[in-house]
């Protein structure tokens, strides 16, 4: 009986013994697994501006139309349109399409074609119910562009500076059909609510996805703020008619049919930003129950993508519970620690802190986008998951509202 009580202590400390120097081990994979799946892409951005930071030096920018979808937005018409048909390009358009408003967005346009010739507007009649009207409505505004080139953005649109349209046109070349571009929320108010800012950050981090698949080889989808596509691609592709009855996710869809390795470029410069006002909540909820639905309906490369993001969020919790490890052991006193082992966990801890910070910082700096540090710890350390898993009930619960897709 003393001998098997012996050898059962003995096996308990073993076990404890490998507890403890697992936990350290798992830190540090954890920390490869979280560079190599999300943190050198918080660097992707700046990187690509460092690379290529400037207008190119062409002979010629190509004729540019830029596609506006307006539904009931009068007001944002009258007072962005204006920044964006006094852009700083020789040869340009701007098609607004008018979703069936029954506001004054026909008057506002109207007042605007007064003073800019290149101002055109098209619509979407109001009789239209069978398939999703953005669609519909990109549709139209393409086909009626007299450009090969096509900058799709929306009526909430405010371009950085004059020279947006000019930075997006000089990634147009032979070779390439899709120009991916950045768009963020921001209020024009002071002060931006918890809730704006961490839906700035779902916008960014989702941008970021795009940049890594594009700069791999292969987009995956693009921002419908702030994107360029050519035409011929889009005909080519017959449209959105593979995905008339998705609810939403028109340009990502899009993307992963008409691209091909290397025809996607990227724009990153200060120059090039589009800013729009959040929507209300209720919006940005809604926003993300059609997004998971459009998921369901993505290519194979964009599911990748996703795993490799859910990889690096277990590898966060993963990293997180084997310091609560470490640190309870040594709490408990257990023979194993000294000061080497304390350095190795302490030195884990400032490179998960640190690392992530460092990267991010010259990306933020560059788009001007400050207050996504914060919301990287508050976000992507301790909330993501619960999000997701409240969204997945949220969209089972409108499930037969998808039902015909």
């Amino acid at each position: 009986m003393h001998f098997i009580i012996e050898t059962m202590l003995q096996h308990t400390k073993s076990i404890s013994e490998i507890l403890f120097f697992s936990s350290i081990g798992i830190a540090y994979i954890t920390i490869i697994i979280l560079y190599w799946n999300r943190w050198r892409d918080y660097f992707l951005p700046w990187a690509l501006y460092k690379k290529k930071n400037d207008i190119q030096q062409k002979e010629d920018f190509p004729r540019v139309s830029v596609v506006v979808p307006s539904n009931n937005q009068a007001d944002n018409l009258e007072k962005n349109l204006p920044l964006i048909l006094e852009q700083n390009y020789k040869d340009f358009e701007v098609i607004v399409v008018n979703e069936a408003s029954t506001d004054d967005t026909e008057e506002v346009i109207k007042k605007l074609q007064a003073k800019y010739s290149h101002l055109r507007t098209t619509f979407v009649p109001a009789s239209t119910r069978e398939i999703s009207l953005r669609k519909l409505s990109l549709t139209l505004g393409i086909r009626a562009a007299w450009s090969e080139w096509i900058i799709i953005t929306s009526a909430y649109a405010r371009p950085a500076t004059a020279d947006w349209i000019k930075q997006m046109a000089s990634h147009a070349q032979d070779n390439i059909d899709i120009i991916l571009g950045y768009a963020r929320y921001q209020s024009e108010q002071s002060k931006e609510s918890p809730s704006d800012q961490r839906n700035n950050y779902e916008r960014f981090k989702s941008q970021l996805l795009y940049y890594r698949a594009a700069y791999n080889g292969n987009a995956i989808g693009g921002d419908a703020g702030n994107l360029c596509i050519r035409k011929k691609a889009f005909l080519s592709n017959k449209g959105f008619a593979k995905h008339l009855h998705v609810p939403s996710g028109e340009c990502d869809l899009l993307i992963q049919d008409i691209a091909q390795k290397g025809n996607t470029a990227i724009v990153i410069h200060p120059n090039a930003i589009i800013t729009e006002n959040p929507f209300s909540q209720p919006i940005f909820e809604n926003m993300r129950i059609l997004r998971r639905e459009t998921l369901h309906k993505s290519s194979q490369r964009m599911k990748f993508y996703l795993l490799r993001e859910g990889i690096a969020s277990t590898a966060n919790y993963l990293f997180i519970l084997s310091l609560l490890a470490y640190i309870t052991q040594r709490m408990l006193q257990v023979p194993y620690g000294n000061i080497y082992t304390d350095s190795l966990i302490i030195l884990a801890a400032i490179l998960y802190i640190f690392v992530p910070f460092y990267l991010l910082r010259r990306t933020t700096k560059l788009l001007n986008e400050n207050k996504l540090g914060v919301c990287m710890i508050y976000y992507d350390a301790l909330t993501q998951p619960i999000i997701n898993f409240a969204y997945k009930i949220k969209r089972w619960k409108m499930r037969n509202s998808f039902s015909h897709t």
